[in-house]
């Protein structure tokens, strides 16, 4: 076995060797690791397209396969006769005078039973049907004749479950739900009929939905938008 004395190589050189030594490792190592990253990260699924929040394409499948449910789900029961009166009104001498808030407390309690919508949904409504009711008592709107369409945005002359004319049930379309945004338990979202996929910013329907115990729940929907729906009918 061949052995370095430690006498015929100076003190400086050791130091040199040591330094070369350490430095070539240090190189290694960190092209090691460089090569694992880049491995791992493409292993990592890419995004769906989204406006925010980007998940992987297999969590923002399952969220619209969800929601895709829900919506269905919604929609069917509002097409159930006598099931939602959406615009309950108080009627007097062939004139509307108000919004019946005894029918409106019976909506909030159906709305609740459902299991569809969260709490930001119910008090939204609430808070349109009583401003209705304000404005219209205090004949902001003029006078409501009986028949007619309401002097206010609210469900005038459409549906506000889907801002349609027709009874969403009846479209004989597969409904499909697109990501505006996803972060974590919340989302904005919209809904379109048809098999090819739609952008948010042509006609389709936009809401919103939260996860409340595990369960998502619409939270907002375009129909029912509190600014929207109390202003006078053709306000801008």
């Amino acid at each position: 076995m061949w052995c370095l004395k430690r006498n015929n190589i100076p003190n400086q050189s050791i130091h040199k060797i040591m330094k070369k030594t350490i430095l070539a490792t240090l190189m290694l190592v960190s092209i090691f690791t460089a090569c694992k990253k880049d491995e791992t990260t493409e292993n990592i699924p890419k995004a769906d397209t989204l406006v925010e929040a980007p998940v992987t394409k297999d969590t923002n499948a399952a969220v619209k396969d969800e929601l895709t449910q829900l919506v269905n789900k919604t929609l069917d029961w509002t097409a159930l006769p006598d099931n939602f009166t959406v615009l309950p009104v108080v009627e007097k001498d062939s004139v509307y005078t108000g919004l019946d808030l005894v029918r409106l407390a019976e909506n909030l309690k159906v709305l609740k039973h459902t299991g569809y919508f969260a709490q930001e949904f119910i008090d939204n409504y609430d808070n349109i049907i009583r401003t209705l009711d304000r404005k219209t008592k205090s004949n902001e709107f003029g006078i409501w004749q009986a028949n007619d369409l309401p002097p206010f945005s609210f469900a005038n002359d459409v549906n506000p479950w889907c801002n349609c004319q027709d009874d969403p049930g009846e479209l004989n379309a597969p409904l499909k739900v697109g990501v505006i945004s996803l972060d974590g338990d919340s989302g904005k979202f919209f809904y379109y009929y048809g098999n090819k996929e739609a952008d948010a910013n042509n006609y389709s329907y936009k809401f919103n939905a939260v996860k409340e115990n595990g369960v998502w729940k619409i939270s907002y929907m375009e129909g029912f938008d509190y600014k929207t729906s109390v202003r006078t009918d053709g306000e801008l």
